[in-house]
């Protein structure tokens, strides 16, 4: 290993630990506003206009804005976990959005540089958000690894009855790590699994949710979903234990109700009968979760 260090030696990775938690801290604070300044931009810019404020100066924000709020609501209606890596298209929107509003506050000086501040904010922060905010930076987790039996690690019942990973073996079975019902791709992930719940079944695949998020929440997921068995990790220690930790992850304004702040790296697990790993997907990017037919395939594959 580098510098000498030995796996019983930590001290080494420790650096890089408190830098991926205050790149996590800074994503935090990040992202809350840019959805939400958005989703307000583009109020402010529509009432601007319908109250006769010049369309031009307005068009780069309302566009930038319009674009974001769309993305936001597909992320929250759809029941497909999984866009564009780059999102061309809203980068476009955020690209087009300034000029326009340049155009405008030469045209229409009278509006201010309200309109072109916003899509200024718009054509900054959204490449931001596709390139820095969407991805982990993550290493794969040894622990996951295809070939290697699954390490044991603690459960939560939603009843808080303490369980071991040891007890859901004896068949095939499928880990979906979630960071919580904040996320809304993961929400998303959950109702396409909970929609192929019935094809995993056929094939003797039990499928298994595991957040740290508070019970509550997961209850409420498990009323509304079902389709697969509901689990905590509140402590986090599962996520440690398999490498897959997130120290700092929850956005600031979610920990007001309730979450923590340090959560799980999204990762959908699947082991055979015995808690062989068959295949561990570890998306770097929290929007690319993978389609239920991958794991579908495996299963079916001759053995």
């Amino acid at each position: 290993m580098p510098n000498g260090s030995t796996p019983e030696d930590p001290t080494p990775h420790a650096p890089s630990a408190q830098r991926e938690a205050r790149l996590s801290a800074l994503k935090a604070v990040f992202i809350v506003p840019y959805f939400a300044g958005h989703a307000a931009i583009l109020a402010w810019g529509a009432w601007a206009v319908f109250g006769g404020a010049p369309a031009l100066p307005w068009a780069g924000a309302l566009l930038s804005s319009g674009a974001v709020t769309i993305l936001l609501a597909s992320l929250y209606s759809f029941r497909v976990p999984r866009t564009s890596v780059h999102l061309p298209w809203l980068l476009a929107a955020a690209g087009l959005g300034l000029p326009l509003a340049a155009a405008g506050a030469v045209t229409a000086p009278a509006a201010g540089i309200v309109p072109l501040a916003f899509a200024l904010w718009g054509a900054v922060t959204t490449p931001t958000y596709v390139f820095w905010y969407s991805r982990f930076g993550r290493e794969r987790a040894a622990a996951l690894a295809v070939g290697r039996r699954l390490p044991e690690f603690p459960l939560t019942t939603l009843d808080g009855a303490r369980v071991s990973s040891r007890t859901l073996l004896g068949q095939p079975t499928l880990f979906v790590f979630h960071r919580g019902a904040w996320c809304p791709v993961c929400i998303a992930q959950l109702k396409e699994l909970s929609d192929s719940a019935e094809a995993f079944a056929a094939r003797g695949c039990r499928l298994v949710s595991l957040s740290p998020q508070p019970a509550g929440f997961s209850k409420a997921l498990a009323r509304r979903l079902g389709g697969l068995d509901y689990y905590a990790d509140p402590d986090l220690e599962a996520a440690r234990i398999l490498g897959i930790f997130q120290a700092e992850g929850v956005p600031a304004g979610f920990r007001k109700l309730g979450f923590g702040s340090d959560t799980v790296l999204p990762t959908v697990t699947l082991v055979d009968a015995a808690g062989v790993v068959l295949l561990s997907d570890e998306p770097d990017n929290y929007r690319q979760r993978p389609a239920p037919e991958r794991f579908l395939r495996l299963l079916d594959a001759p053995t």
